[in-house]
């Protein structure tokens, strides 16, 4: 009787040991598809914007002489580039996510010394492929966050030019223009006065 009982105790903690490492196992692999999901929307998000800014530069000679649709646009550049930002922060926890863990499973057997069991070394290759993945989509919205600020720099170059020869442009002096801001002067000196 006693050895039937050890038996069932047995076979129960060998039950729930197999449920736990089921779970841990669900768990973890229901993260790493929603680590995969993440970076798969972001990466589009990053290709759109790219997208985005790049319509935005061919189109930018087009309208170099509206001020409206410089603003526009300008607007528009701004905002892709606190998309770009906002979509690379998003990658920032599975980064530290990632580091911890590769802090966790340490540097990789020196040559001469015993070889790791190969779960460690799948799981620090998988976790190095992943780190990659996500540094080169970091890596992309930066290249993009760069075009936008230059294209940014554009406009306002553009607007600033615009604005100068509004400034500057010559206006015809005749007698009777120079009659009406003579009587004008005198207005506001009269208004000046009281």
């Amino acid at each position: 009787m006693n050895a039937g009982l050890a038996l069932n105790t047995l076979l129960l903690r060998i039950a729930r040991l197999l449920i736990v490492l089921f779970a841990v196992a669900a768990w973890t692999g229901t993260a790493r598809a929603q680590d995969s999901n993440i970076a798969q929307a972001q990466s589009s998000k990053i290709e759109t914007i790219a997208a985005e800014i790049d319509s935005l530069a061919k189109s930018v000679d087009a309208i170099a002489s509206d001020d409206a649709k410089l603003v526009e646009m300008r607007i528009k550049a701004e905002q892709a580039e606190r998309d770009l930002l906002t979509a690379s922060l998003a990658f920032q926890p599975r980064l530290s996510e990632i580091g911890t863990r590769l802090d966790q499973l340490g540097a990789p057997p020196a040559e001469g010394q015993p070889a790791e069991p190969d779960v460690v070394t799948a799981e620090r290759n998988r976790l190095l492929g992943e780190k990659a993945e996500l540094n080169a989509l970091i890596g992309k919205a930066e290249s993009a966050t760069i075009a936008a600020n230059t294209l940014v720099g554009q406009i306002n170059d553009l607007r600033r030019d615009l604005f100068a020869r509004a400034l500057y442009t010559r206006t015809p002096l005749s007698l009777e223009s120079l009659s009406e801001a003579g009587h004008a002067f005198g207005e506001e000196i009269g208004r000046f006065n009281r």
